[in-house]
């Protein structure tokens, strides 16, 4: 699995359909190289997870309420990470976000928590 934290990059978000809906910011992008989910009983090759978190502030003092969009990619041969997306394993800083690898068993970690064992 690869995280990739994206918090504050301007990548958007998605809403609930219904009116007191708040706005989820996107913070996390995963990539699973077997998908966690099935469809009709079957693993993907690719799972892509994007992971929003309630960006309103009488939201984040309720509570760290997260919404998750998985999207599972069905392909013969799945590329490697570095072909898909150059660079991606490199340590960003900064503002730019950053990547950092998780073993499969931290995936819904809560996106502002440390890695496992931190």
């Amino acid at each position: 699995t690869i995280s990739i934290d994206v918090t504050g990059q301007g990548f958007g978000g998605v809403s609930l359909p219904y009116a007191t809906a708040p706005w989820y910011s996107l913070k996390r992008i995963d990539l699973h190289a077997s998908s966690e989910h099935t469809l009709r009983g079957r693993h993907s090759p690719v799972e892509v997870q994007l992971v929003h978190q309630a960006s309103t502030m009488s939201d984040a003092t309720a509570g760290r309420q997260l919404v998750t969009v998985s999207v599972l990619v069905d392909c013969e041969r799945p590329p490697s990470v570095e072909a898909v997306w150059p660079g991606l394993l490199q340590e960003r800083s900064g503002s730019r976000g950053g990547v950092r690898g998780r073993s499969a068993g931290s995936a819904g970690q809560d996106p502002e928590a440390g890695e496992p064992g931190q």
